[in-house]
């Protein structure tokens, strides 16, 4: 099994933005100055439900199924000050890359297939869960 490609590119139109590809397809966006920015449709959405599940600014602990390029963990962090994260991140090679943007993403980094990280946490170790 080949290892998929895993690519950081600069956005050309924002400055600090950066979008995260596998192999060729856009997975995450960032704007590393801006974590209020959400670029992509999907995101916004999740953004809207988690504001009327979980309404502003009490903090949530949240484990994100998925790390991306880290930009739910930092929208929440900036609309919900002092919440707290981990990232089940089944990609070493996409940690790798995204390790430049981390600076400022304060999460608990577990490396492990989703279903099984989950299943390892104890009832009700956290607030959210998000893939």
């Amino acid at each position: 099994m080949t290892a998929p490609r895993v690519e950081l590119l600069r956005d050309l139109e924002r400055e600090t933005g950066w979008v995260l590809l596998v192999d060729g397809v856009e997975q995450s966006y960032v704007d590393v100055a801006d974590p209020m920015h959400l670029e992509f449709e999907y995101m916004q959405h999740i953004g809207l439900v988690l504001d009327a599940a979980r309404p502003r600014p009490d903090p949530v602990v949240a484990v994100h199924l998925g790390g991306g390029a880290f930009t739910l963990p930092r929208w929440l962090s900036a609309t919900r000050p002092g919440s707290r994260h981990v990232v089940v991140e089944t990609s070493a090679e996409v940690l790798d890359v995204i390790a430049p943007l981390r600076v400022g993403a304060d999460c608990e980094i577990i490396v492990d297939d989703a279903m099984s990280a989950v299943a390892a946490l104890p009832p009700a170790a956290a607030d959210l869960v998000i893939w």
